[in-house]
Formats: C-alpha cells, sequence, structure tokens
C-alpha cells in the first residue's frame, strides 16, 4: 500500500509551487511545513495591541455618539417642561375671564417654546411651517 500511495502524482497549483520551490525530495512534507509556517507566522502577525487600539477607537466614537444623543435627549425634555408648563398656561387663561389677558399669555407661552425650539435646533424651519399649517 505504501508503493500505491507514493506514486499517486498531484499537480500543485502556482502558490504551492512557490511554497516547496527547491524541495526535490518530498514535496508533501516540504509543503505541510511550509503550510505550518505560514499558520505560525500569521498567529504570530495577529497583534493584541493593534486590536485594543481598534477597539479604543470604536469606544471613543460611540462615547461621542451617546453624548450626541444624551444632549439631544436634554433638550428633548426642556422642550417637554416648557410644552407642559405651555399647556397649564393655557388651561388656565380658558378658565380666565379676562380675554386680553389670556391672549397675552398665549402669546408669552408660544414665544417661550418658540425660542427654546429655535435654540435647540431640533426641527427644522420647514418641518416648523409644516406643523403651523396643520394648527390652523
Amino acid at each position: 500500500m505504501n508503493d500505491a500511495q507514493q506514486k499517486i502524482r498531484v499537480v500543485l497549483g502556482p502558490v504551492a509551487r512557490t511554497l516547496v520551490e527547491g524541495t526535490e525530495v518530498n514535496r508533501a512534507e516540504a509543503l505541510d511545513e511550509a503550510i505550518e509556517e505560514l499558520i505560525k507566522k500569521a498567529q504570530s502577525s495577529s497583534d493584541p495591541n493593534r486590536e485594543i487600539g481598534s477597539l479604543n477607537e470604536e469606544l471613543a466614537r460611540l462615547q461621542t455618539v451617546i453624548a450626541n444623543q444624551s444632549a439631544v435627549i436634554k433638550t428633548l425634555q426642556d422642550v417637554v417642561i416648557l410644552e407642559q408648563r405651555m399647556t397649564r398656561i393655557f388651561v388656565a387663561s380658558i378658565l380666565s375671564d379676562d380675554s386680553e389677558e389670556q391672549h397675552q399669555i398665549m402669546e408669552m407661552a408660544a414665544g417661550a417654546v418658540e425660542g427654546l425650539i429655535d435654540q435647540s435646533g431640533l426641527i427644522s424651519e420647514q418641518e416648523r411651517e409644516t406643523l403651523k399649517s396643520r394648527e390652523h
């Protein structure tokens, strides 16, 4: 059976030929050794510091995104609180007898909300116009 195995010929591709170049005695062993050497080089070349560096970059990017999202959430909280106050003022003005006072209170509350929306930049000018058109 050994004689039969030794008589089998395998045609090597160009990459395998370059790995066993210069070896004429036992090309199969030379190919195995070359592959093992390449595997060892690949394992030793995976630098853990490089992986840590890329993880640190990803972490820094995620921290920036989280900080930006936190700022947006804080601004949204401010808008919600102001909207709640405006709703309370609106209810109080409806219960009031004086029509002129009611109008002034509503203008003041609407101005405060508009000012906060302008400062926050959460809603574009076009979106605000769309919302105003839906109100009326």
